[in-house]
């Protein structure tokens, strides 16, 4: 019975890897064509390119400096109440 439970998850496991893996072929391959058949000159569209992904660096930059300070602001609460969950309320 577990080796056919086990050959299930593993032929779903394996389904959706190929099909996540021909999602993202296609993205890849329609972001290619709309590109070299775009009207626009070349140094446009890497300008383009380049301003978008800086803006996303930055918008991850933001994201993890927010989540270290919010982490280091619960440790520090979590050292001066001694207790290390302060999030967690305790039975009693």
């Amino acid at each position: 019975m577990d080796l056919i439970l086990f050959t299930r998850l593993k032929f779903i496991i394996m389904v959706n890897t190929k099909a996540i893996a021909g999602f993202v072929a296609g993205l890849s391959i329609g972001a290619i064509a709309a590109v070299l058949l775009s009207p626009e000159k070349g140094s446009a569209i890497r300008q383009r390119i380049i301003d978008k992904a800086t803006g996303w660096c930055n918008a991850a930059k933001d994201s993890i400096t927010d989540l270290v300070k919010n982490k280091k602001t619960e440790s520090t609460r979590a050292d001066e109440s001694g207790n290390p969950f302060p999030n967690v309320n305790t039975m009693g």
